[in-house]
């Protein structure tokens, strides 16, 4: 869509842009009462650290990072941490957990108190 305004230099276009990013396939299910199901997968080891401020804290603190593409469905992380992406980065907060689910998401789930 394209719109002019007359007499003057400028036009405003809108565009819609959809996509979507190829998702690791899901792991293959357990049998019930296996202990894959009991317990989730850990996430592996983080691919670096980010420096962050923790405003409780009142101090600079290293938290791990991963990779978003290096995490399967099932993966789970514990927070603080920050999981990147080429597009973005989520930040698991110290109150939160992080997993994947099924479809790939990030699910974060707040701690029990």
């Amino acid at each position: 869509m394209e719109n002019e305004t007359p007499g003057k230099d400028c036009r405003a276009f809108r565009f819609l842009a959809r996509g979507a990013k190829r998702q690791p396939a899901a792991p293959a299910s357990a049998p019930a009462g296996s202990a894959a199901l009991a317990a989730p997968a850990r996430a592996g080891k983080a691919s670096g650290s980010r420096k962050f401020f923790d405003g409780r804290a009142g101090e600079v603190i290293e938290i791990p990072l991963y990779r978003r593409e290096d995490m399967a469905p099932g993966a789970t992380i514990a927070g603080p941490a920050v999981i990147a992406e080429d597009e973005t980065s989520t930040f698991v907060s110290n109150s939160f957990d992080a997993h994947i689910d099924g479809a790939g998401s990030i699910v974060m789930e707040r701690k029990a108190a």
